[in-house]
């Protein structure tokens, strides 16, 4: 099953310790990641938007570290989100210093959400070109 995660970005850059998103630390599973860089190579931002592909989130989702992402249909209205659900994306949203603005009207798809998140790192960002394997 897949999931999106907000993930600190760890690491110090080196050949033995590459900048990553903290999920991908949590071992055998499929993690892709969006995590800006500086001219000088370094992470641009502190955090990245992540998607996991994994056959148990427990571990991920008892991090205190990690923002997990409601598990969504992309395409279904924020209408019909739960509000345990909308709560968790919230708590995600301000765990990094997001504005919960992100979220919007109960009109838009979570698709939409997941754009603009990944908008704040890249401005031509595509949540359907975000993909990893399901595990």
């Amino acid at each position: 099953m897949k999931r999106y995660y907000l993930s600190p970005v760890v690491g110090t850059g080196s050949i033995d310790d590459p900048f990553r998103a903290a999920v991908a630390d949590y071992g055998q599973q499929s993690v892709a990641a969006i995590i800006p860089t500086g001219l000088d190579g370094r992470p641009v931002f502190p955090w990245a938007l992540t998607i996991v592909g994994r056959l148990n989130h427990g571990p991920l989702l008892s991090d205190a570290a990690l923002g997990p992402l409601p598990d969504f249909p992309k395409d279904v209205r924020l209408s019909a989100m739960s509000a345990v659900a909308k709560t968790q994306l919230e708590n995600g949203l301000s765990l990094f210093r997001l504005p919960t603005t992100l979220i919007g009207e109960a009109s838009r798809a979570w698709r939409d959400v997941l754009r603009d998140i990944g908008r704040q790192l890249e401005p031509a960002f595509h949540e359907d070109a975000l993909d990893c394997a399901d595990q």
